[in-house]
C-alpha cells in the first residue's frame, strides 16, 4: 500500500497521529492533491491543530466545490470555531444534492444546538431516525440533544441502542462510558472510559512496553494524556498506584511537572517521548481507575494531595499582603476559548466579567484576579471594574506552582470548570464551582456537591447561558462566609 492508503486505513482505525504522518508524506509526491489535503485536513481537525486544518479545508472547497466529504468536514470545523451560520451554509449545500444525508442532517441538529433552537434539533433528529430508525448518526445525535437538555436518561438509552446496533464501535463505548460515570456507575464507567484509547478521544504516541495490568512492575510511566485539570484530578491515583511499583516516571506539562513531582515523590518528564525513560510498562493517567479496578470509593476525597513549594508560599504571602479581616476571593472566569465546549451554550463554561456584577459591592470582600490565558484583567470602564477591588497579579503567575501557592494563601476560590478548580479541591480550600447546564460528567447530576472535593460547593445553572442565578447563589455564599471576618 501507498501513504494514501496507509493514512486512510490509520483513518478507519482512530490512529489520526499516523494518519497525518501519512498524508503529510504523500502530500510531498503530490503537493496540488485535494483529496490527500481534504484527508489531512480531517486528521488534523481531529487533533485539534484546527489552524491548519481550516487553512486545508478551505482550499479544498474552493477548489473542489463539488467534493460532498469536504464540505462536510469544513461544516464540522465551523461549528468547533463557533461559527453556526457558516457550518449550516455548508451541510444545506450537501443536502441539495443528498436530501437524506444523514450526516449533513446531523450537522444541522448540532447547528441548531449551538443557535440554542432546541425545537428544530428535535425536530431534524427526529427525521433522522424516520429515514433510519437504525442510524447511528441518528442515535448519536438524539443522545447529544439529551443531554443538552439535562434529559440524562433518554441520553443513556441512546447509547444503550448504539451498542446494540454497533457493539464494537469503539466512539460508541467511549460515549456511553461518560454516561456511566455521570450515573454513578463508576466501575462498569472506568472499564468503557478505556475506549477513548482506542476511539481516537485521546491519541498516545506508539508505544513499545506494555500496557500496566496493574501487577507488580519494576518501573511504570504514566502518561498525562488530556488537559491540566484532568491531570490534576487523577493524579490523586498515583499514591495508589505507587505500592505496585518500584518506581515511576510522570510524563506530563511542564506548567505542572514540579508540583505533581512534589507532591507524589515520583520523577516528571515531558510529554515528547524522546525524553522518557526506559520503562517496563505505561499507563495512561485517566486509566488508574480502570487497571486498579477502582469503584465509588475511589472519587471520595481522601484529604489534601497537593504539596506545595514553601518558597514560593513565602514569596506571594509577601507580593500579597493580605488584609486578615476581609475575605480574599481568587476568580477564574473563563477557559480556553478553543475548548469543545465553548460551541454550545448549553455546555460553554466560560462566563464574562459582566456576568460577574452580581458581586459588586459585596461588603468586607476584596477579589483577585487569577484569569490566565483569555483575558487579564476587566475592563476599568465597566461598572464591575470600577466597584470592584480587584487586584491583579497574573503577570507573574509562571506556573502551577504559583497558582497553587496563591490559592491556598487566599479564603475562597470562585471558578468556572477549568484546572484551578482542581487546585483548590486537591488543597481543600473553600470553592465556588459555577458549572454551565449541561455540564461535564464528572460532576454527575443536579447535586450541589461534589464526591472529588469536599470543599467545593457547585453552582449550575438553571437557564442555558445564563449565570446570573448561580452568581446570585454564590454571592450569598461569599456574604455568609464574610460576615465571620
Amino acid at each position: 500500500m501507498n501513504d494514501v492508503a496507509f493514512g486512510q486505513q490509520a483513518i478507519k482505525q482512530n490512529n489520526f497521529l499516523e494518519a497525518e504522518r501519512r498524508f503529510r508524506q504523500a502530500l510531498v509526491q503530490q503537493p496540488h492533491s485535494t483529496e490527500i489535503k481534504r484527508d489531512l485536513g480531517y486528521a488534523l481537525f481531529q487533533l485539534n491543530q484546527l489552524n491548519e486544518s481550516l487553512t486545508l479545508l478551505d482550499e479544498v472547497v474552493r477548489r473542489a466545490p463539488s467534493d460532498l466529504l469536504a464540505r462536510l468536514l469544513f461544516g464540522r470545523l465551523c461549528l468547533r470555531l463557533q461559527e453556526p451560520q457558516e457550518a449550516e451554509k455548508h451541510f444545506k449545500r450537501i443536502l441539495k444534492k443528498l436530501p437524506t444525508s444523514e450526516s449533513a442532517l446531523s450537522g444541522l441538529v448540532d447547528v441548531a444546538i449551538a443557535l440554542n433552537q432546541m425545537d428544530q434539533a428535535q425536530i431534524l433528529t427526529k427525521k433522522i431516525l424516520a429515514i433510519n430508525p437504525r442510524s447511528e448518526v441518528g442515535h448519536l445525535s438524539a443522545a447529544n440533544l439529551a443531554e443538552m437538555q439535562t434529559d440524562f436518561e433518554v441520553a443513556h438509552q441512546h447509547y444503550n441502542r448504539l451498542i446494540q446496533l454497533a457493539p464494537n464501535n469503539a466512539q460508541h463505548r467511549y460515549h456511553r462510558s461518560r454516561s456511566l460515570l455521570r450515573r454513578g456507575e463508576l466501575s462498569e464507567g472506568w472499564k468503557e472510559f478505556e475506549y477513548r484509547l482506542v476511539s481516537g478521544a485521546v491519541q498516545l504516541p506508539p508505544m513499545q512496553t506494555p500496557r500496566w495490568t496493574g501487577s507488580q512492575v519494576d518501573h511504570l510511566l504514566l502518561i498525562a494524556e488530556q488537559g491540566l485539570g484532568d491531570v490534576l484530578q487523577f493524579s490523586r491515583f498515583i499514591s495508589q498506584a505507587k505500592p505496585l511499583t518500584q518506581r515511576i516516571t510522570l510524563a506530563c506539562q511542564p506548567t505542572i511537572s514540579e508540583l505533581l513531582k512534589r507532591s507524589f515523590e515520583v520523577e516528571t518528564v515531558s510529554l515528547n517521548p524522546a525524553s522518557w525513560p526506559h520503562h517496563d510498562a505505561h499507563c495512561a493517567l485517566m486509566s488508574l481507575p480502570a487497571v486498579m479496578g477502582l469503584g465509588v470509593a475511589s472519587v471520595k476525597h481522601g484529604g489534601r494531595y497537593l504539596k506545595l513549594d514553601s518558597n514560593r508560599l513565602n514569596l506571594w504571602a509577601g507580593r500579597l499582603n493580605l488584609d486578615p479581616q476581609k475575605l480574599n476571593v481568587g476568580v477564574v472566569y473563563a477557559s480556553s476559548v478553543a475548548h469543545t465546549t465553548e460551541q454550545y451554550l448549553h455546555r460553554k463554561r466560560s462566563c464574562s466579567v459582566e456576568d460577574l456584577s452580581p458581586l459588586n459591592n459585596l461588603p468586607n470582600t476584596v477579589f483577585f484576579n487569577l484569569q490566565l490565558g483569555f483575558v487579564v484583567q476587566p475592563d476599568e470602564g465597566t461598572a464591575f471594574g470600577k466597584l470592584l477591588q480587584w487586584r491583579d497579579f497574573t503577570s507573574d503567575i509562571k506556573d502551577f506552582d504559583d497558582t497553587s501557592a496563591i490559592i491556598d494563601l487566599l479564603d475562597v476560590l470562585l471558578c468556572v470548570d477549568t484546572a484551578a478548580i482542581h487546585v483548590a479541591g486537591a488543597l481543600e480550600k473553600p470553592a465556588a464551582l459555577l458549572l454551565p447546564y449541561a455540564a461535564d460528567w464528572r460532576w454527575m447530576r443536579q447535586c450541589e456537591s461534589t464526591d472529588w472535593y469536599q470543599s467545593v460547593r457547585l453552582f449550575r445553572q438553571i437557564l442555558p447561558g445564563e449565570w446570573s442565578d448561580p452568581l446570585l447563589k454564590v454571592k450569598d455564599y461569599l456574604e455568609a462566609i464574610a460576615y465571620d471576618y
